[in-house]
């Protein structure tokens, strides 16, 4: 029986050495669209909008329930926060605006105690923050937000549906964004890929 046993287990090791098999690969993917208006003066009274043709927004990160990113594992706020990672163009309108004057934002927001489903939350400094603004206000309602953790820890599927306005400032400089616009969902990838060989 023990030259048997040994004949057995050294199957898979051979199966592994020689690269044979599928192997799985799964993630988490995310689909988000974001619009809306965004207005702005600077410390030196520039101001500036994105509402000129072909500004474009996105939003490359979503997250809610202490994770670092839509559908990660690691801890990165309170459980109950909502986290948007949100960017946008702009281009100064002051008179006379100067050539290549295309100003980039990218902005994080969080809303914190958010409730699973719809709701409605006023949004200040206690319930909010806007990354390098203060003194916030406006309001966020959530239409839809829903989190599938039926694979696993490392893999909810969050669904989003908000529309918000808010507005703030920072030392001489104001910010505000109207009328926005955010859709958010996760899909589940399960992708076969090669064994990987050992050695390479």
């Amino acid at each position: 029986m023990r030259p048997f046993t040994a004949i057995v287990r050294c199957v898979p090791l051979l199966s592994l050495l020689s690269g044979s098999g599928d192997c799985w690969n799964t993630f988490v993917t995310t689909r988000c669209s974001v619009a809306g208006d965004l207005e702005g003066t600077s410390a030196g009274g520039t101001s500036y909008d994105n509402h000129s043709p072909n500004q474009e927004a996105s939003c490359p990160t979503v997250s809610f329930g202490g994770r670092g990113y839509s559908g990660g594992s690691l801890p990165d706020s309170s459980p109950q926060d909502l986290n948007m990672g949100l960017m946008f163009t702009a281009r100064e309108t002051t008179e006379p605006a100067p050539a290549g004057s295309q100003v980039a934002f990218t902005l994080k927001m969080t809303v914190r105690d958010v409730p699973l489903g719809p709701s409605e939350i006023d949004l200040d400094d206690a319930r909010a923050t806007l990354s390098g603004w203060s003194d916030l206000h406006g309001h966020i309602s959530i239409s839809e937000l829903s989190r599938d953790c039926s694979r696993g820890q490392d893999y909810c599927l969050l669904r989003l549906h908000a529309t918000f306005a808010v507005s703030g400032t920072s030392p001489d400089s104001t910010l505000s964004l109207t009328g926005v616009t955010l859709d958010a969902q996760d899909g589940y990838e399960r992708v076969m890929t090669m064994c990987a060989v050992i050695g390479e």
